[in-house]
């Protein structure tokens, strides 16, 4: 078992990608008091969701990005706002060469996914998603993305 404060203190660096306030999602996560791996199942299915998102942001289609985002962070922002948000402040993600997925911890309901993602530049980024999963539908809550030093994908 993990610690919930360790996922959470990293999650923190940014929190938010998409430029909203911790959501009902972040509170409910630490408010969780036992934080475990993800089943393979999980960690499969939460990934291809985040894969789905990477793509379409990879190929600039913001519509379908934004349709993996969850129902709660849809009815914060608008998809031109998410948009908006993505182009000015996270171009990384439009312009990725490759990513992997390096853990997923689960509490409750939200799964937080480790990513290593490389970018055309060059450039390597930890990026972490927080994801639900209601009734079986996965969306993305929020995330967070730092510069990594010493990556372990190869250009």
């Amino acid at each position: 078992m993990k610690h919930l404060g360790r996922v959470l203190t990293s999650f923190g660096l940014v929190c938010a990608l998409f430029d909203v306030q911790p959501s009902q999602a972040v509170s409910k996560f630490k408010t969780e008091t036992k934080v475990v791996s993800c089943s393979k199942n999980e960690q499969s299915q939460g990934s291809a969701h985040i894969s789905k998102q990477l793509n379409a942001f990879n190929s600039r289609n913001f519509a379908k990005a934004y349709s993996f985002a969850s129902k709660e962070f849809r009815s914060s922002k608008t998809s031109k706002q998410f948009e908006e948000i993505i182009t000015t402040k996270y171009s990384m993600l439009l312009n990725f060469k490759n990513f992997k997925v390096t853990s997923c911890d689960k509490g409750g309901q939200f799964f937080m996914f480790t990513l290593e993602l490389l970018d055309k530049k060059g450039s390597a980024w930890e990026v972490r998603y927080l994801l639900s999963n209601t009734n079986g539908v996965w969306g993305v809550e929020a995330a967070a993305v730092s510069p990594i030093d010493s990556p372990k994908l190869k250009a």
